[in-house]
């Protein structure tokens, strides 16, 4: 379906997995014909943030350079009215220009927090406004995020004709909160790019880890929400019984600091292997080295890690929250742990180290099961279905 769209919203090379997913989103449906503009006022510039980190856009996608309005990044951080006006203000000036220059069908809004100002001023051109979430409006939900942010997410979202949300938990949420307008398209993986695999030799050299060794990989931004610092007490908890694991740690963030000082409080940091930010292209390597994928968070939309992992055929073991129980059946497509318990996590982990079988089998099911629900082809049929739906209506 070929549209011109005009997108406001995070994309890569921001990192997270809310920009990896709507980047592919806004890069497929260029595929299938439509023209976007897409611009992301909020986030900081890539080429002031990130180095070696790579990805390529369809040609019909014409990236636009606003960065004015850094305010917010993270449901721990977001930031006060006064930045939420000033970003309003400004995409009452900027976004009425877009639009004169070249009038588009539809503008989508691709996270919670670019929806201060943009679905109004959509709705006042007569423009037809999507909002596409990406977790902010789950960490209100679950308590995380600031009670006054989550309901000015609220009453700005009502200003769109159609959200779409990336998880069914988040679409019950959002209509149990009195938004009738709510679609949902689960999360979705690019599963030729996340496939299984053998493990990569030069990698593991590259990290110290020997042959026998299993390895427990974690990835997230290392934020509050993600509870990264249960990683770190599952590990004192699981090398006390099995000397074999070793923990690979991808990503970067806030919470960083104090998770490398607990393993070394645990003298455990040798065990741990912490590698920052990789290139979007690594890490099907990575997950492959994996034999475990631990993610004990407390809140997620519907994380890029699970989805990621089942595509890699490997082992997530997740925190019990209802955007794992999306994907996650217990001891079928992965392990569920009770979220915040510390030793239960740690049971988990050993119980998948110490068996081979379990883990070729749940990694089997688990990439079967992301296939069939969860392809990009699939999830943007659907948009496009939606976007269709709307503009006739």
């Amino acid at each position: 379906m070929a549209l011109n769209i005009l997108y406001v919203g995070r994309f890569p090379p921001n990192r997270t997995g809310a920009a990896i997913r709507l980047g592919t989103l806004i890069d497929r449906l260029a595929h299938n014909g439509s023209n976007i503009r897409a611009l992301d006022p909020i986030s900081p510039k890539p080429s002031e943030t990130i180095s070696g980190y790579s990805w390529q856009f369809h040609d019909k996608v014409q990236l636009l350079d606003y960065y004015k309005c850094s305010y917010f990044t993270t449901a721990s951080d977001p930031g006060s009215a006064a930045d939420r006006q000033r970003y309003a203000a400004y995409m009452g000036d900027l976004l009425p220009q877009l639009v004169a220059a070249e009038r588009p069908d539809l503008i989508l809004i691709g996270g919670e927090y670019y929806i201060y100002g943009p679905a109004g001023i959509a709705k006042r051109l007569e423009i037809p406004s999507v909002v596409t979430p990406t977790g902010p409006f789950s960490a209100y939900f679950r308590g995380v995020l600031p009670k006054k942010v989550g309901l000015d997410l609220l009453a700005s979202a009502r200003d769109a004709d159609l959200i779409v949300a990336c998880a069914d938990h988040m679409g019950q949420d959002l209509r149990a909160a009195g938004l009738d307008n709510v679609e949902v398209v689960q999360n979705f993986v690019d599963t030729e790019m996340f496939a299984d695999g053998t493990r990569d030799n030069s990698l593991l050299r590259q990290l110290d880890i020997n042959d026998d060794d299993i390895v427990v990989l974690h990835v997230s931004n290392l934020t509050p929400p993600k509870r990264i610092l249960d990683v770190a007490g599952a590990a004192r908890l699981a090398l006390q019984r099995d000397p074999r694991l070793v923990f690979v740690v991808v990503g970067d963030g806030p919470d960083r600091a104090a998770f490398e000082a607990a393993c070394a409080r645990d003298g455990t940091a040798e065990r741990f292997r912490f590698v920052g930010w990789i290139d979007r292209d690594r890490m099907p390597a990575f997950y492959r080295i994996g034999d475990v994928v631990v993610l004990p968070s407390e809140t997620e939309g519907l994380a890029l890690t699970y989805l990621e992992t089942q595509a890699c055929g490997r082992v997530i073991c997740a925190s019990d929250i209802p955007a794992a129980r999306e994907v996650i059946a217990h001891d079928d497509t992965g392990l569920l742990f009770r979220m915040g318990d510390v030793p239960d996590l740690a049971e988990k982990i050993l119980h998948a180290a110490r068996d081979d079988a379990l883990r070729a089998r749940i990694g089997a099911s688990a990439q079967a099961f992301v296939r069939r629900h969860h392809s990009v082809d699939h999830a943007v049929a659907k948009y496009e279905g939606l976007f269709k739906r709307l503009l006739t209506r």
